[in-house]
């Protein structure tokens, strides 16, 4: 049996490229945690997270080994909630969600481990990115369903075109007068300036570099609180110095620095 966490930080290596290809920042598992699918990995010469199914794997000693480049796909996965709130269907707080077992040549989830002992991954109702939903004993027999988009049912009074325009004359016109008396007593609202294109282009790519940034601290998150194991360099200057706690700053000089991988290499938990 293994632990997704001992498998977070480890190197990836390409087998037949000799290359580190990023590192592992978290597993890959299905809607309710019943199996890990395979590992998350980022890199630095890429802003999106690449895959790795468990199957393709040839070795996780001290680094993840794969055959070539070949297995790491791109792609958007399911990430592990760790540190996310176990609640049950009746309300009632569970614990935090610390860790899984699972089986390394299936993916099988065989427990998820808390800080007060373990679940049955069979008791999961729902998981997302900060909550997962156990089933409560009082809830033994109850079905929990998601409920897709409901279609709207045409109404059976359906009616004809010349009523349906008439009516719509009839009440363009009636708001129409409606507005111009409202309008006789508004006061005078000062006058504002539209905003340029160009305005509204610089607000779009701040926002779009603020959700650049919010990806890189998902991928990279569990870095936050660990300890530097030695100082960490960008072209002749300390980015991080040894003994420091990775913060969200830290991460951040180092997307831009393209330190993630060393930063992550060179850091441990407590």
């Amino acid at each position: 049996m293994k632990k997704i966490t001992d498998h977070i930080a480890k190197e990836v290596v390409t087998v037949a490229e000799a290359k580190i290809a990023g590192v592992v920042t978290n597993a890959g598992v299905n809607e309710k945690l019943g199996r890990v699918k395979g590992w998350i990995v980022c890199s630095d010469e890429s802003d999106a997270s690449l895959f790795v199914e468990l199957g393709r794997v040839v070795g996780d000693e001290d680094a993840l080994t794969v055959r070539s480049e070949n297995a790491l796909k791109s792609g958007a996965r399911i990430p592990c909630p760790l540190g996310a709130k176990i609640f049950d269907s009746c309300g009632r707080a569970v614990g935090i969600l610390r860790d899984l077992v699972f089986d390394e040549i299936t993916g099988a989830s065989e427990a998820l481990l808390t800080d007060d002992g373990e679940l049955s991954p069979s008791l999961v109702i729902g998981a997302s990115e900060n909550a997962v939903v156990v089933r409560a004993a009082e809830h033994e027999n109850r079905s929990f369903k998601k409920i897709g988009a409901r279609s709207i049912k045409a109404s059976k009074n359906v009616k004809t075109p010349e009523i349906s325009e008439r009516n719509a004359f009839v009440e363009d016109h009636t708001f129409a007068r409606e507005d111009e008396r409202a309008q006789e007593n508004l006061p005078d609202l000062p006058k504002t300036n539209p905003k340029t294109e160009n305005e509204i282009s610089s607000e779009n790519s701040d926002i779009s570099d603020e959700n650049k940034k919010m990806d890189y601290l998902g991928d990279y998150g569990f870095l936050l609180g660990r300890t530097l194991l030695k100082n960490v360099f960008s072209d002749g200057e300390i980015l991080a110095k040894r003994g420091e706690t990775v913060s969200a700053r830290i991460i951040e000089d180092a997307r831009d620095m393209g330190k993630l991988v060393e930063l992550t290499v060179n850091s441990r938990k407590g």
